[in-house]
């Protein structure tokens, strides 16, 4: 892990703190090539999981009736999928709600910043240790945005079998397996995925009233909350 700089954001500066920041990757070559960024975020959830830092994990699933990737609960590193970056809504909050008592201590999830506030309400309020790493977000899309993908290549919904949104090197791109055995691949820049995911028109609403320091704010108000 090689250090690349520092940020501080608006709420830090005003606090004299700042983020460190680094480059890395995983070491193992496989998960790198197939997971988005580097394998990051893979490479320490299954770290934790087989040091017991974590003995729950949030992993994803991908469900080829929806087309749409599920949120699932995992208790060793044996069981993680990788799904790569996933552009379409996903409703992890009302998962771990619905499946709390299933949830062995430590937990360990990815999140969007703006589902880290109530990620940590809800584990907090049921005592769960928790470490929830926080992504890096330009905007989520609605499943919308996936169709209309579809439509513009020619494709209907019956033919798809399978899609990944990102992994398979950098910088990847859009891969869509067929019914009939045909791969599809939609480059990540410059593309009629680019342009419809930049378009905003299938944006969630919430993403036009995004605040980049929400989940700090948050983690300075919940450690001020936990001292009164």
């Amino acid at each position: 892990m090689e250090r690349f700089g520092s940020y501080r954001s608006n709420a830090e500066k005003t606090m004299n703190n700042e983020y460190l920041t680094f480059l890395g990757y995983s070491p193992l070559d496989d998960l790198r090539w197939r997971a988005t960024s580097g394998g990051v975020c893979s490479g320490i959830i299954k770290y934790m999981l087989d040091t017991e830092k974590a003995r729950t994990a949030l992993s994803f699933t991908f469900n080829q009736e929806t087309l749409r990737y599920e949120p699932q609960l995992i208790h060793g590193s044996s069981d993680y999928l990788i799904a790569s970056s996933i552009y379409h809504e996903v409703k992890i909050i009302d998962y771990v709600k619905l499946h709390i008592q299933e949830i062995q201590e430590p937990f360990v999830c990815t999140a969007l910043p703006c589902q880290v506030r109530p990620l940590k309400v809800i584990l907090s309020q049921n005592h769960i240790e928790h470490y929830i790493i926080s992504l890096v977000c330009s905007s989520q899309q609605s499943f919308a945005a996936t169709e209309y993908l579809f439509s513009r290549l020619g494709l209907q919904v019956s033919e798809v079998k399978r899609i990944q949104y990102r992994g398979n090197g950098w910088p990847s791109g859009i891969q869509i397996e067929t019914m009939e055995g045909k791969t599809i691949h939609i480059p990540n820049l410059d593309s009629v995925w680019t342009r419809i995911f930049h378009s905003r028109l299938f944006c969630m609403d919430r993403c036009f009233f995004c605040n980049p320091d929400i989940e700090l704010y948050w983690s300075l108000f919940e450690k001020s909350f936990r001292r009164s």
